[in-house]
């Protein structure tokens, strides 16, 4: 599944704004174990703090990858593909 667009945020936390296909439901409502397991993965795959928080509308939400100095937003970013300079 491709990230639809990446939202850098100064405040030591990136957003990555994603579609989920097949999720149900809206914010507030109690997550899926999908997500639940989904979360870990990224949580393992990464080596970092994960939320995945799911939309108000069907199939949208946001995947919240948190980075707490530089050197780690480095190697979060790298483990992402992305090159910084």
């Amino acid at each position: 599944m491709e990230p639809l667009a990446f939202k850098w945020i100064a405040s030591a936390t990136v957003e990555v704004i994603a579609a989920f296909v097949g999720v149900e439901g809206a914010a507030g409502r109690m997550r899926s174990a999908h997500l639940r397991d989904m979360e870990q993965k990224f949580e393992r795959a990464l080596k970092t703090k994960v939320n995945i928080k799911e939309g108000k509308k069907k199939g949208t939400g946001r995947i919240v990858i948190e980075f707490f100095t530089l050197d780690d937003f480095d190697r979060v970013a790298g483990a992402l593909g992305i090159k910084v300079e």
